[in-house]
């Protein structure tokens, strides 16, 4: 009996541990992707007239973000 509690609990941990690492890719793809949009942003940017206020611009992107 000790014996195949053990095993089960050494599967539940696999588990856990894997399931973690595939939410951590998850969330590193997730904010690899962010950044490629703000990248791509930064480069839209450019070429639309340069605001004096900050503020305009983030509310800008925020808007295109939705």
């Amino acid at each position: 009996m000790q014996k195949v509690t053990s095993i089960v609990n050494n599967t539940v941990k696999e588990s856990k541990q894997r399931n973690t690492h595939h939410l951590t890719v998850g969330i590193g793809r997730l904010y690899k992707g962010m950044e490629n949009i703000k990248k791509a942003m930064m480069k839209q940017t450019k070429h639309l007239p340069i605001y004096q206020n900050e503020r305009k611009k983030g509310l800008f992107i925020t808007r295109i973000l939705g």
